[in-house]
C-alpha cells in the first residue's frame, strides 16, 4: 500500500512540473498533503499514539488544509490566475524533474544503511529537488511558496525514512514548519502584492530599509 501511495506522491511532483495555474498548484499540495496523512498512518502505526497522533494531526490539518487555504486567500487576494513565468519549457522542466526522480530512486536503491528506509529516501530527495527546482525555475513569489512548501514535504518524508528511529525528529520539524509557513504564507506575498501591485520575484530587488 505503502508503494501505491509514494508512486501516487510522484506522480504529483510530475505534475508540479508542468502545470502553469495557480489553482493546480494548491490542489496538487491538498492531494500530497492526504498522501503523507496516508503514509504516515501506514508507515508509524508502531509508534507511540502521542507521536503519532501529532504527525497525522499535522499532515493532514496543516498541509492538508489550513496550508490551501491560506494559499487559496493569498491566490485571490493577488489576482493569480496562472504564473507563466517558468525560464524553461513545460517540456524541458518535465524532463528535468523526470530525471531526477529516476536518479533518486536509483540513489535510494543503492543506499546501503539498516536505520534508513530506502523507499522513504528516494522519494524525499526527489520531492526536496523538485521544490528547488520550482523556486529557481520560476519568477512568480508565490510559485515560491509552493516550491517551499514542497520542500518542507520532502523533509517530511526524509525525517520517515529514520522515523520509527527518531521520532522526536518528527515532532521538532513539525514545530519549524508550521511556525516558518504561517509566517511566509499569511505575509510575505501579501505585502509584495500590496506593494508593487504584482508578486514577481524581480519586484524583490527594489526592497529597502
Amino acid at each position: 500500500m505503502i508503494f501505491i501511495l509514494i508512486i501516487a506522491f510522484a506522480l504529483t511532483l510530475i505534475y508540479l512540473s508542468i502545470t502553469e495555474r495557480t489553482k493546480n498548484y494548491i490542489t496538487l499540495l491538498i492531494i500530497q498533503g492526504v498522501l503523507l496523512f496516508l503514509i504516515a498512518f501506514f508507515q508509524l502505526s508502531e509508534v507511540g499514539w502521542f507521536h503519532l497522533g501529532f504527525v497525522l494531526l499535522e499532515t493532514l490539518i496543516f498541509k492538508g488544509i489550513v496550508a490551501p487555504i491560506i494559499l487559496e486567500r493569498v491566490r485571490r487576494h493577488n489576482h493569480l490566475s496562472k504564473t507563466s513565468d517558468s525560464v524553461v519549457s513545460s517540456f524541458l522542466a518535465l524532463l528535468i524533474v523526470g530525471g531526477v526522480l529516476v536518479l533518486s530512486f536509483v540513489l535510494g536503491a543503492n543506499l546501503r544503511d539498516e536505520h534508513i528506509q530506502n523507499k522513504f529516501f528516494s522519494i524525499a530527495i526527489a520531492t526536496i529537488m523538485t521544490g528547488l527546482i520550482l523556486i529557481v525555475l520560476h519568477k512568480n513569489v508565490f510559485t515560491h511558496l509552493i516550491g517551499y512548501l514542497v520542500v518542507e514535504n520532502g523533509i517530511f518524508l526524509l525525517s520517515l525514512a529514520v522515523g520509527n528511529e527518531m521520532p522526536m525528529m518528527i515532532n521538532a520539524a513539525i514545530f519549524v514548519d508550521i511556525f516558518i509557513g504561517l509566517v511566509l504564507l499569511g505575509v510575505f506575498v501579501n505585502k509584495v502584492g500590496d506593494v508593487f501591485h504584482g508578486t514577481e520575484s524581480d519586484y524583490l530587488s527594489q526592497l529597502k530599509d
